[in-house]
């Protein structure tokens, strides 16, 4: 689905919604998210009515009932669009935003790499055996991903 609201352009792909500038850069992802604390889960989840896009945020506890903890309005004045031009439009501005979210991804991960590789006999065989060799492989995981 494709709405206009102004100059803007909303898409939806799956259950994730992006707002598109007119130049085609992506001004804003609207994505499922959730977060868990302690016995709780925190849904937020999208969805147009009528003309918005609502941000709805659910508190869902083990055995008890779904309690909304905040739903409001994230784009204003939609309206349903359907010409070819837009779904164009769209399509090459969503393309070009994974291209470059998949670049940064790469850089990223070369980044991420890059520290392993300067540190000294990380990747080396150390030959102490299964268990060093797998405590090895962790630390070299996290310095990849949290550079700690």
């Amino acid at each position: 689905m494709i709405w206009r609201s102004g100059e803007q352009v909303l898409v939806q792909r799956g259950e994730s919604f992006f707002l598109l500038g007119p130049d085609g850069a992506v001004a804003g992802r609207f994505e499922p998210r959730t977060y868990s604390d302690e016995d709780e889960l925190w849904l937020t989840l999208h969805r147009v009515q009528g003309d918005r896009l609502l941000e709805r945020t659910v508190i869902q506890r083990y055995g008890g009932e779904d309690r909304l903890h905040e739903e409001k309005v994230v784009v204003n004045a939609l309206r349903a669009v359907d010409d070819e031009e837009t779904r164009r439009f769209a399509d090459a501005a969503l393309e070009a935003d994974a291209a470059a979210q998949l670049a940064a991804q790469h850089e990223k991960d070369r980044i991420a790499e890059a520290r392993v590789e300067a540190i000294d006999g990380a990747l080396g065989v150390l030959g102490l055996g299964p268990d060093a060799a797998r405590a090895q492989r962790a630390l070299c995981a996290r310095v990849r991903r949290w550079n700690d």
